[in-house]
């Protein structure tokens, strides 16, 4: 029998998913965490180490024991790159939700990386060029969009704000090359899927334009999407708290997500992930919209992670770092929709070009 996939943070809001997913198709998994509160404990296939993540000594040999290691603890901005190394120094393929290696430049070079396999980055990206592959012979335009009120874990949040800059492009939008993209960011829009107005932010991030380039997509765009104003004030806050005192910038970034998240409203929790996608096929425009509506995106990046581990199991990458939505199976679209619950959907359709949103033309 070969060795077990590892999930570091087997207990947190990802990892449980995570595990239980592989669990659920009889996969043999080693969980890592430091607390040793875990539900997993009386499965058959389920095998337990308690771990402290500062400690390299137990990192190594957590990685050493396993044939794939999944990341789900949190901040990545903390562990990523620690776990990474150590997954790479022991052979073991190395799985995350974030995109923080693509700008780590002490990896072990034999190592294999999958970055990027959550629900975004992950899901996003995975979508929009599965919809591009089936629907378009030449993909020409693509807006995406994801909000909604569900929060972020305080972890996740500091991971958003502090690999803020060095992920992406803010106000900027792919045109032929990366554009500024100038706009009325106060103003309210009205989009699919969403019950309420919303208000975009546009954000280019580094794993959307490798997905960009691998598709061959001529234009691009991402926006953000927030219901109240408070989620804006929250993250330009976060983000003067590292600008003005790094040392203390984790502490402080938590303790602004305290302040505002109460005045946050939790009714109707909910996230959309939306797109457009624009091009041609069998010689005539055509115009796709797709729209995925979930009430806890957590179960569906933890499921997403457990997807990434079991494809790289039955095809192995090549070493380097790779972005999980390039080694998805293409049938894990059927899958996704039956991993939803019944309040939550998943659809894509072929749409007139008069009922495009008003800033896709």
């Amino acid at each position: 029998m070969g060795k077990p996939i590892g999930v570091l943070g087997c207990s947190g809001t990802v990892g449980k998913n995570v595990t239980e997913k592989l669990l659920r198709n009889g996969y043999a998994v080693l969980g890592g965490q430091r607390s040793g509160n875990c539900p997993f404990l009386t499965r058959t296939e389920f095998r337990f180490c308690r771990m402290d993540m500062e400690n390299p000594v137990q990192l190594l040999a957590f990685c050493q024991a396993c044939s794939v290691v999944v990341n789900c603890t949190a901040p990545f901005s903390c562990y990523g790159a620690k776990v990474a190394r150590a997954a790479g120094a022991s052979g073991a393929i190395y799985i995350d939700g974030a995109d923080f290696l693509l700008q780590e430049k002490e990896l072990p070079p034999e190592g294999t990386y999958v970055i990027g396999s959550g629900y975004v980055p992950g899901i996003a990206e995975y979508l929009a060029a599965q919809i591009a592959r089936t629907e378009l012979d030449i993909p020409e335009q693509i807006i995406l969009y994801q909000g909604g009120t569900e929060l972020c874990s305080e972890s996740a949040f500091v991971d958003i704000v502090m690999n803020g800059t060095a992920s992406g492009y803010a106000d900027a939008c792919y045109a032929e090359k990366i554009c500024p993209l100038h706009g009325n960011f106060k103003e309210f829009h009205q989009l699919p899927d969403f019950p309420h107005p919303v208000l975009l932010k546009p954000y280019l991030t580094r794993s959307l334009l490798e997905m960009r380039e691998r598709v061959g997509w001529k234009r691009m765009c991402w926006y953000n999407a927030y219901e109240n104003m408070q989620f804006l004030q929250m993250l330009f806050q976060a983000y003067r708290c590292m600008k003005t005192d790094r040392t203390h910038a984790e502490e402080n970034i938590r303790k602004t997500m305290q302040k505002y998240a109460p005045q946050i409203s939790k009714t109707g929790v909910y996230s959309v992930l939306g797109m457009e996608l624009q091009g041609v096929q069998n010689g005539r425009k055509k115009w796709i919209r797709s729209g995925l509506f979930l009430t806890d995106s957590s179960r569906l990046c933890g499921y997403a992670m457990a997807e990434t581990a079991i494809s790289v199991l039955e095809n192995p990458p090549e070493p380097g770092v790779h972005p999980a939505d390039a080694l998805l199976r293409e049938d894990y679209l059927e899958r996704l929709r039956g991993e939803l619950n019944k309040s939550e959907y998943f659809y894509i359709r072929e749409i007139d070009e008069k009922d495009a949103m008003p800033f896709a033309h």
